[in-house]
């Protein structure tokens, strides 16, 4: 009926998290239209409700045959060969008696691929299936997912967890990356596979040291750190034969700071120019506060995601001030300065946008600080009022109220 219509235009509210959706159906009792107060009735169909709310209505149950758990599946064409196990082993058997065989989830790629880039794959593999996959779980402050993990089902799943910098970075990202029907069937470890320079999440899992664990049928499980992952452009730290079977992220320590930043030509569903996520560990001294530890990672600044790891230097051991700032950020303009001919243009553009983040880094992590500092901390540097607007993000600001006006002039002279 009208729920695809109340929900797609409830997606232009500011608070339509309070809304009710489909994603709390057979978890909650369902609503009638006049129950929902965000929803005005016109007049004339009032007495209609009214009438209808004595009716009793059956409800619909869940049809049985879609409860049953999926079995393997093989479908042969003429060209493509389609599996879809539901186990891990047979998964990792099939991958390497096909090596070159084609992983996919949700096909928001490999559909790409396939449609405007002319690329064939004899044999595909289905993930969505595994079972071992879908682990969703956050033990000793080290939150796992699995390997076919949506992203609208991580990103449900942060937004029940206790916010901290590294899963308030991440689902800053995550609710705006591409669309709700992308997020729905996209998974994370497939998005990361894929490699590309500008993927929004890769800079967030780098900079927050998370982890991949990789498996195959012939070798034990290997851990390879995101920082290492990405070789060169499209290509990374994977064998033929293996699988992403999870990603690990670790937990967040006292005093540190996160947050993702992206620009893109709109806000929404649209690729990044520049993104990057920027982590500090602050130290308390006699002095003030001195960064621990600093981690920089970007996207759109080079042919794979990026770390700055002069940046990471310049950064660490330095007192956190001013000061420390000015000089961070010429080593970070100079060591992701673009040459003119750069694949995407824009280069002086792209530098400003990347030293830009860094700025709003600076002021946003101040600014969050002196909220935390107390009589026995040390106080956090000052951010003058007319830079502290700098801290904001679309990222994670809500959408503001969609509205429109026009206006018109009445003409004089001539005939009346």
């Amino acid at each position: 009926g009208y729920r695809p219509i109340l929900d797609a235009a409830k997606t232009f509210c500011s608070d339509t998290a309070k809304c009710p959706s489909s994603r709390s159906a057979g978890t909650t009792p369902p609503q009638r239209p006049e129950q929902e107060k965000d929803v005005k009735i016109c007049s004339s169909t009032v007495d209609v409700l009214k009438n209808l709310a004595d009716e009793k209505v059956q409800e619909a149950s869940f049809p049985e045959a879609l409860k049953t758990r999926l079995e393997p599946l093989k479908v042969t064409g003429t060209k493509v060969t389609w599996y879809r196990p539901t186990d891990l082993a047979t998964l990792l058997m099939l991958k390497q008696a096909e090596p070159k065989a084609k992983l996919l989830a949700g096909n928001t790629e490999v559909g790409i691929e396939t449609k405007f880039k002319q690329c064939e794959y004899g044999t595909m593999i289905s993930t969505s299936a595994v079972a071992e996959l879908q682990e969703l779980s956050i033990r000793n402050g080290v939150m796992t997912i699995g390997g076919a993990v949506t992203l609208s089902t991580l990103e449900h799943f942060l937004e029940q967890q206790e916010t901290n910098g590294p899963r308030q970075a991440m689902l800053d990202m995550l609710r705006w990356f591409a669309s709700t029907q992308i997020r729905n069937v996209a998974v994370l470890a497939g998005n990361i596979a894929t490699a590309s320079p500008i993927s929004d999440m890769n800079p967030v899992l780098m900079a927050l040291d998370a982890s991949l664990i990789l498996a195959s049928a012939d070798q034990a499980p290997r851990e390879v750190p995101m920082k290492e992952f990405f070789k060169s452009y499209r290509v990374v730290d994977m064998q033929p034969a293996e699988v992403i079977c999870a990603i690990k992220v670790p937990a967040a320590g006292d005093f540190e700071f996160v947050r993702s930043f992206k620009q893109a030509r709109r806000r929404d569903d649209d690729i990044s120019i520049v993104n990057a996520c920027l982590r500090v560990k602050l130290q308390p001294n006699s002095d003030g506060w001195r960064v621990e530890t600093a981690s920089a990672a970007f996207g759109g600044m080079a042919p794979t995601t990026l770390r700055a790891t002069k940046l990471e230097a310049a950064l660490t051991g330095a007192p956190w001030n001013k000061e420390t700032l000015e000089r961070a950020e010429e080593v970070l303009a100079e060591e992701l300065s673009l040459p003119e001919t750069v694949p995407g243009g824009m280069a002086a553009y792209r530098q400003t946008l990347a030293v830009s983040f860094l700025y709003k880094f600076y002021v946003a992590t101040c600014l969050d600080l002196s909220k935390r500092a107390g009589a026995s901390l040390p106080q956090a540097p000052a951010i003058a009022a007319n830079e502290a607007s700098a801290a904001r993000s679309f990222l994670s600001e809500d959408r503001p109220l969609t509205h429109g006006s026009q206006a018109y002039v009445v003409p004089s002279g001539g005939l009346q």
